[in-house]
Formats: structure tokens, sequence, C-alpha cells
């Protein structure tokens, strides 16, 4: 598979409805959470109300990595900032934010995939069910995972405009388990910080 790599610092601002789908490997690897060390994917500012749609992740192993990565600005249908289809990259250290859905997943769209870690990542301001009809899981929906972990991380003032989870919607789920996991300030009709549903063994510590 061919690989595509971005240096500490770089910053893309995406300028049209464009989507970046990862079928290779991407290896996005910034050294801080400062300017000089974040790597930065965001809509771009004179970009007159169009919104580009985010990542898409298909079939993807931990050989993909985004550590200290910022993902903003991004609308799409399902997973505005990122969906993930059966993959499990390495994700340390991203931030999620201001990002929207037509129906669920403002933020992030985890479905299928096992052993998926998202350590000290910050999912903030995302928004889901702008439809009107459908949606919930403002920060993060998650679905049909095994052994998902979620540890040493913010869900922080996400909402959903209709149905449930302005936090994180988790359903369907194996032995899923979230550790030092702050949720606070979400909101939604139906739920505002987490909801679990149809899911194995769930555990918070």
């Amino acid at each position: 598979d061919s690989t595509a790599t971005f240096a500490p610092g770089t910053k893309l601002q995406f300028k049209g409805e464009y989507s970046f789908t990862v079928n290779g490997i991407l290896k996005a690897e910034g050294t801080g959470m400062n300017e000089s060390g974040m790597i930065i994917f965001e809509n771009h500012p004179d970009n007159d109300g169009v919104k580009w749609k985010g990542f898409t992740l298909n079939n993807q192993t931990e050989s993909t990595i985004f550590k200290y990565v910022r993902i903003s600005g991004a609308h799409k249908n399902t997973g505005g900032g990122m969906a993930l289809s059966n993959s499990s990259p390495m994700m340390e250290y991203v931030t999620i934010s201001d990002n929207s859905s037509q129906v669920v997943a403002g933020g992030m769209h985890i479905a299928g995939g096992s052993d998926l870690t998202l350590s000290n990542c910050i999912i903030e301001n995302n928004t889901a069910g702008l439809s009107g009809s459908y949606g919930g899981g403002g920060g993060l929906w998650i679905e049909e995972t095994s052994n998902l972990r979620i540890e040493n991380s913010v869900i922080t003032n996400n909402s959903t405009n209709v149905q449930e989870a302005g936090g994180i919607m988790l359903q369907s789920s194996y032995r899923p388990v979230l550790k030092n996991v702050e949720i606070t300030g979400n909101s939604g009709p139906d739920g505002g910080g987490l909801v679990i549903e149809s899911s194995y063994k769930p555990k918070i510590q």
C-alpha cells in the first residue's frame, strides 16, 4: 500500500467539499499541542459557508497513525470529522472539534473494527442531527466494535439536535472500556452525555 506522511506543523485548509479518504497508509505524527508541533486539517476560512467532508478510513490498521492532530470544520452525512469503517488506527492526542453531520456522529463515527484505542483525545463542539429528523452521537457514535478503549480523554460541549446522546452513543459493541474519560457539557433532547445500548459488558473506570 502507498503511504502518505505529514510532518509536524503541517496545516491543510480545504476550500470546497473535499473528502479525505484513506485506503492506503497515512502517518500524521505531530510532536506536541503547540502550533509548530500539531498537524491541522481544517476548513478554509474563506469557504463561503461550504465545508470540507473530513476523513473516511476503510480497513485501516495501527500502521495508520494520527498523533497530535486536529480535525476541524468538516461536515458530511455521518461522521462529520472522521468516519472509521472496520478500522483501528493509532489515535493519540487527537482533537476533533467544530464538525457536524446531517444525521449521526457529528465528530466521529466508529463502525466495526477491533482493538481501537483513543488515547488523550479531545472531542469538542461537534453537532449531529442537522437534518432535524434523525441524529445522535454529537461527539461520537460507536457501533459493532470489539474491545474498543477510550482513555484519558475529554468529550465536551457536543450536541445533537434530535434524538439522543449529545456526547457518546455506544451501541452493539463487545467489551468497550472508558477509562478516565471526562464527559461534560454535552446536550441532546434524549440523553445528554452518554447512552449505552445493547453492548456486552461495557466498563467505565
